[in-house]
């Protein structure tokens, strides 16, 4: 089960295009399967049962003249 909540931004200036995104994000997961290191240089599966997993991410793009700079940051 999954669930995402989205908003966009734009802002136009004379020579300045700056789009803003940011997105929050939440998944139940049963049965999830972790794989763990082992001092073998390998990893080994472990069930670890259910888990939540909750974030956001945003992104910004700038596009100035023939210039394109992105960026973005997802924290979870």
């Amino acid at each position: 089960h999954t669930e995402v909540i989205s908003a966009d931004s734009r802002q136009f200036y004379k020579e300045l295009k700056i789009l803003n995104s940011i997105s929050f994000f939440q998944k139940d997961i049963f049965d999830m399967i972790l794989f763990i290191p082992n001092s073998q240089f390998t990893l080994r599966p472990e069930n670890i049962d259910s888990a939540r997993i909750r974030g956001f991410e945003f992104s910004q793009k700038l596009f100035w003249n023939q210039w394109k700079f992105e960026s973005n940051y997802t924290y979870q």
